[in-house]
């Protein structure tokens, strides 16, 4: 008898978790562009990989630009993003979230999350914001670890306090 994929699945999913390497940027590429096409299926959007690849080698040694990512393996299942926000008054930009389908149910975002508040938190910022997500199961996340949703120019966001 063949064991169950998502037994397979959580025997496997021992994950390391730390910021991000410059040997992980083809696969955070990926993720990013995964992300993209499950965020809007019916979009014709064809990734620039080159343009993008060219972006991710210029944020990395930016100090406000970071990734933490989870591995299995070899094999990244997991990123989150931190960047300088554009809203007056708040310090860093929570993006890039995602988590590979077979690993989902883990954890794993919110692990990734954490460990973006952890590295914002380093870098001595008060405050985190984001686009309120349309995945339902994501945004209960974001609302359990303490985000709160708002308006930011007649769109929902979500927003993080940094408490020292």
């Amino acid at each position: 008898m063949l064991p169950k994929a998502n037994d397979l699945r959580q025997k496997t999913a021992v994950a390391r978790e730390r910021g991000w390497l410059r040997q992980d940027l083809p696969q955070i590429l990926d993720l990013m562009n995964c992300l993209s096409v499950e965020y809007d299926p019916d979009s014709d959007w064809q990734p620039d990989n080159a343009m993008q690849m060219r972006w991710l080698k210029r944020t990395f040694n930016d100090p406000w630009h970071y990734f933490h990512v989870l591995r299995v393996k070899r094999e990244i299942v997991a990123i989150a993003g931190l960047a300088r926000s554009r809203v007056s008054g708040i310090d860093g930009h929570l993006h890039s979230v995602y988590t590979k389908p077979l690993f989902r149910g883990l954890g794993f975002g919110r692990r990734v999350t954490q460990g973006v508040i952890e590295q914002a938190r380093r870098l001595g910022m008060s405050s985190l914001e984001m686009p309120q997500t349309t995945n339902p199961l994501a945004r209960a996340m974001y609302l359990r670890m303490g985000f709160e949703v708002y308006e930011y120019n007649f769109e929902p966001h979500m927003f993080l306090a940094l408490k020292s």
